[in-house]
């Protein structure tokens, strides 16, 4: 997990000095439940803190997400 955070960490200073400004992360749900369901058990929780951790590089960042029937998400 911290190689992930280093290699993250990297990438945003990396994407700030190429002037990079804008980012499109895909957040599957408003909760932990709802995302997990779909990426895999704490995959929210690592994409907000990538959120968190491009904040401070990047002046956009953009959520994109899929609208599914709950039956998709097991019922969330």
């Amino acid at each position: 997990m911290k190689k992930a955070i280093v290699l993250l960490r990297i990438l945003a200073k990396l994407m700030e000095s190429l002037s990079i400004s804008e980012v499109m992360i895909s957040l599957d749900g408003a909760s932990a439940q709802t995302h997990d369901a779909i990426r895999g058990q704490g995959s929210f929780a690592r994409t907000m803190r990538g959120v968190e951790m491009l904040i401070k590089y990047c002046s956009n960042i953009f959520l994109g997400c899929t609208i599914l029937p709950k039956e998709k998400v097991g019922g969330y």
